[in-house]
């Protein structure tokens, strides 16, 4: 097994012993599509971290929500 391999196997068992356990799993530090991808067939329940946004002040967060609403009521 291929230490890329075993790091799979091993975050794959994580995020199944947390759901046993009845909790939800956030994957913190994910920064490309693979890795997304990867959590999100492994039902990882919250990701964060850049793939998606560099981190932003509060008032650039309220900004951000701001415009997402009202372009989803358009």
């Amino acid at each position: 097994m291929t230490s890329a391999t075993a790091e799979k196997t091993i975050i794959e068992s994580i995020i199944n012993l947390v759901h046993k356990l009845g909790h939800d799993v956030v994957a913190e530090g994910v920064e490309t599509k693979e890795q997304y991808n990867l959590l999100k067939e492994w039902n990882c329940d919250f990701v964060q971290e850049y793939y998606f946004s560099r981190p932003v002040s509060e008032d650039k967060l309220v900004e951000l929500l701001m415009e997402e609403k009202n372009s989803t009521n358009q």
